[in-house]
Order: C-alpha cells, then sequence, then structure tokens
C-alpha cells in the first residue's frame, strides 16, 4: 500500500504540474537556441541549467522499447533567481505500479560571471516491487560548467561519487556515473556537443548531438552514439517548446518520447 501511495503522489505532481503551466499568468520567455543547449544537449548535467536567463519547467515522457513496463516519467523545475542562482528539483519514475523506481532530486547551483557555473544535488531513491519490501537509498550528483570560449564550453557531471549502496547500508553499490560534455556553437542556427558517458558498473557510450534552427518556428535535433541514433524535433510556442524525439537503441528497439517545456519570463532588475 505504501509503495502504492508513492506511485500515484508522483503521477499527481505530474498533472499537477501541467496545470501550473496552462493556467500561469507568467509573461512568456523568448527562446533561443542556447535555452535548448542547457534543457536538452544538457540534460544531465544541473550546472548547465545555471546559464539559463530564465526558470524552467519540463514534463516528459518515454517509452523505453515500446513496452509499457518501462514506462518512464519526470517532471522538473529550474529555479532561475539573482542573476544565476539555480533551485533545482525533479521527480522520476521508471517502471508502473508493480515495480519500478521513484527518484527525487532536489539541488543548489550557482553560476559565477558568465562562463562558470556549479551544482550540488541530493538525490532519493525509492524501489519498489510487487510482493517486496521497498528499498530507500539515498546519493548525490556534482556537476560543473565552464564556457571556455564564445562558441565552446565544456560540462562535467558525477553521480554517487561518493560510492553509496542501496539501502544505504546494503552491499549493493549504487552505480556511479561520470558525463563530459564538449558543447560547439556553429554561428546562430547550430550547437553540437561531443560526450562520453561511463558507468560504474556499466557500459561505456561516446557520442554526438546537433540541435539546428532552420526557422524561427522549429528546432531538429539529432543524435548518434556508440549505443543509439536519434532524431527529434522542437516546436517553440510563445514561452512554450513542444518536442518528440525517438532514439534507435541497437540491441534492442525503439524508444520514442515527448516532452513539454515552458520557460517562465523572470523580472529583471
Amino acid at each position: 500500500m505504501k509503495t502504492m501511495y508513492f506511485v500515484e503522489c508522483a503521477k499527481g505532481i505530474l498533472i499537477f504540474s501541467l496545470i501550473i503551466i496552462f493556467s500561469t499568468n507568467f509573461a512568456v520567455a523568448q527562446i533561443n537556441l542556447s535555452d535548448l543547449q542547457y534543457t536538452v544537449g544538457e540534460r544531465d548535467i544541473p550546472a548547465s541549467r545555471c546559464m539559463l536567463s530564465d526558470s524552467h519547467l519540463e514534463i516528459a515522457f518515454l517509452n523505453r522499447f515500446c513496452i509499457k513496463e518501462m514506462m518512464y516519467k519526470s517532471v522538473e523545475y529550474n529555479g532561475i533567481f539573482n542573476n544565476g542562482n539555480l533551485l533545482l528539483s525533479k521527480m522520476t519514475h521508471e517502471g508502473y505500479g508493480k515495480f519500478g523506481e521513484l527518484t527525487a532530486t532536489v539541488g543548489y547551483g550557482r553560476r559565477f560571471g558568465d562562463k562558470t557555473a556549479v551544482a550540488l544535488c541530493g538525490v532519493y531513491l525509492l524501489n519498489h516491487a510487487e510482493h517486496y519490501p521497498t528499498r530507500h537509498s539515498f546519493t548525490i550528483d556534482i556537476s560543473l560548467f565552464y564556457q571556455v570560449s564564445r562558441n565552446i564550453s565544456l560540462s562535467v557531471s558525477l553521480f554517487n561519487p561518493i560510492h553509496l549502496c542501496y539501502g544505504v547500508i546494503g552491499d549493493e553499490p549504487i552505480p556511479m556515473c561520470f558525463l563530459v560534455n564538449i558543447g560547439y556553437r556553429v554561428g546562430e542556427a547550430s550547437i553540437g556537443h561531443i560526450f562520453c558517458k561511463k558507468a560504474l558498473p556499466g557500459e561505456l557510450d561516446i557520442g554526438i548531438d546537433l540541435t539546428y534552427k532552420p526557422a524561427s518556428y522549429i528546432f531538429l535535433y539529432g543524435i548518434c552514439s556508440m549505443t543509439r541514433t536519434g532524431i527529434g524535433i522542437h516546436i517553440p510556442w510563445k514561452g512554450f517548446v513542444f518536442s518528440l524525439m525517438t532514439d534507435w537503441y541497437y540491441r534492442v528497439s525503439f524508444s520514442p518520447q515527448c516532452n513539454i517545456h515552458y520557460f517562465f519570463k523572470n523580472d529583471k532588475p
């Protein structure tokens, strides 16, 4: 019963966030290529969100390999205040009612000038499975963003660097994940990334992605790595960005995904 309560709470938060989006009276923000760099191209690096000019809310739905038991749902809010400080909160659920993992993340980031940002996040993990007791775990995520030059950026994220285990005092380690992302901006129409991601224990993934803006009303996205190839389309409308993407994992199958982004227009001093 407790497990189902947590799962239903997560679903309720998703629905509540959608209501907030469609009922908000905030002025809309102007969407540009950099917004998608920090929220899509570097989505696994919280420090990158410190470089946003406006607060950001994202709802995401991913059907891994078109299997309903592997649905992924998330809601993330990035609050920007005091010209670059970040309050990050994110909740995800992977799986379905009978088994899965619920993750809650809360973090703080700070931008130093226009080039450097750091973020520290606390992560709570709840694993549930029917007929088994739930398992509670905690860890942290540390990330760094650095604008090397006008066109080149470097970002790094380290998940679970303190080697905590599931159940806090259990014997099964939470995988440690190291991610390096190098961004390169080609004029005003496209941004690309070269990334390297390694999980311990887990596989190595190296690849590239590209976001291209052929017109003011559309962004095109593509990714190719050692494990997958994918394409996507982002359509901005006022303060929203509606995204449709799909990845083909070479060893398994397709994973379609849809996202809704909303960028709040922060009051500037």
